[in-house]
């Protein structure tokens, strides 16, 4: 930019940072503490020094700060291409950009940033509060951006409000238009990569115990249910999905042929119902995997080439888009299956080597008891009576998960 370029009136400095705090203020609690003070360090510096005139800092000092937020991030996350990493990666580059700020071009580039960190707040939550926060933001962006464009003295905030909500309403036949017509990919905006060590709650195709030092409890839609009768006692709520045959020694996972191999389309013959079965509808999300959630234990459904196996409903092609199916299941019932030869080894098979403490504590367990319910018992009892207890933020394991739980 060049030095003769007249910087930005102190007052159209207040209307952009007060717009970009309006909309990072949703994303807080996704960002890290220091980034959220970076922003309103580098805030309340531009504050002042557009009154007071003030030099922007050096060029270089600026370049060193940034580098050192890209570290503090990657050190923070583990990467930088994932949602949350991405997200602190944008607003510390939008307060670092109000240290450049000077002239009229910079302020339109900050106000289109804001616009960008709009988008950013629906990849964390896409409920009706956040879009009744955002809409009036986004109007109040585009005043800023009016009076920024405009030369001379700013026009009433009555105009400028009537021509922001103007052209707000001239764009809205054109996002009705790309809604109904650009390709939407299915499944909802949080399809993104989180970092390594950081989960949200839900289901997986595989569970790596100790993998995870972050836990997000999330109220992202998975599934509907709508019961042809009452619905049953909250005891009998237990959804089955995907089932874990194989561990490595640190992951449990469903076998690579899970649908082809055992895949039957009648429920097993040692089934024994106990009681009537109840029937409801399911509406499931997108998932790409092949699971049909259904009550324990599903016994009949109407989605054409759906098999069972281990007790769980699968669909022939993974759930790649909102899928409504009917099904009953049996709430009460008496099972005894008859495992072959191949899924009892698969079941029991263990890695040759690792977690030597709790190979010796089972050894322990079954020299002390010839009745196998009476190791499963001894088991139970241990996370009875021991201190163990539930958290959303555990520590990381290392190469000996098991010994180290």
């Amino acid at each position: 930019m060049s030095a003769t370029t007249p910087p930005v009136h102190y007052r159209k400095v207040d209307q952009v940072i007060i717009a970009l705090a309006l909309v990072i203020l949703p994303l807080v609690p996704a960002l890290p503490p220091w980034i959220t003070g970076l922003a309103v360090v580098c805030g309340a510096w531009r504050l002042v020094a557009a009154r007071r005139g003030w030099r922007n800092p050096n060029r270089i000092v600026t370049a060193v700060v940034a580098i050192a937020c890209g570290g503090g991030i990657l050190l923070t996350f583990g990467q930088l291409n994932s949602q949350a990493a991405g997200t602190a990666l944008l607003v510390a580059m939008v307060a670092l950009k109000l240290m450049e700020l000077r002239g009229r071009r910079d302020a339109i580039l900050l106000v289109f940033l804001g616009y960008f960190l709009v988008v950013t707040n629906f990849l964390y939550s896409q409920e009706l509060p956040v879009a009744l926060w955002l809409f009036p933001v986004t109007i109040y962006l585009t005043m800023v951006l009016l009076d920024i464009n405009r030369h001379g003295p700013p026009l009433p905030w009555r105009r400028r409000l009537r021509t922001a909500g103007t052209l707000s309403l001239q764009a809205l036949p054109l996002m009705l238009v790309l809604f109904v017509l650009f390709p939407r990919v299915p499944g909802p905006l949080w399809g993104v990569p989180e970092p390594e060590g950081v989960a949200q709650s839900g289901l997986s195709d595989s569970m790596s115990p100790g993998s995870i030092s972050q836990l997000g409890l999330s109220n992202e839609l998975a599934f509907r249910v709508v019961f042809d009768d009452a619905a049953p006692d909250n005891n009998l709520m237990y959804w089955r999905g995907p089932v874990f045959w194989e561990f490595d020694g640190r992951s449990w996972s469903a076998d690579s042929d899970h649908y082809e191999e055992g895949a039957v389309t009648r429920l097993p013959a040692g089934l024994e119902p106990l009681g009537p079965p109840l029937t409801y509808q399911v509406t499931l999300e997108a998932n790409e995997q092949h699971w049909l959630l259904a009550l324990d234990m599903p016994a009949a459904n109407d989605m054409g080439g759906a098999r069972y196996r281990d007790g769980q409903l699968l669909a022939v092609d993974p759930v790649r888009e909102r899928e409504r199916y009917e099904a009953s299941s049996y709430t009460a019932y008496r099972l005894q299956p008859e495992l072959s030869d191949h899924q009892r080894q698969r079941a029991l098979d263990l890695p040759a080597q690792g977690n030597q403490r709790a190979r010796a504590l089972a050894r322990n367990w079954a020299e002390q008891h010839d009745d196998h319910e009476q190791i499963v018992q001894q088991a139970l009892n241990l996370f009875r009576e021991d201190p163990y207890y539930y958290t959303l933020e555990p520590p990381l394991l290392d190469e000996e998960p098991i010994d180290e739980f």
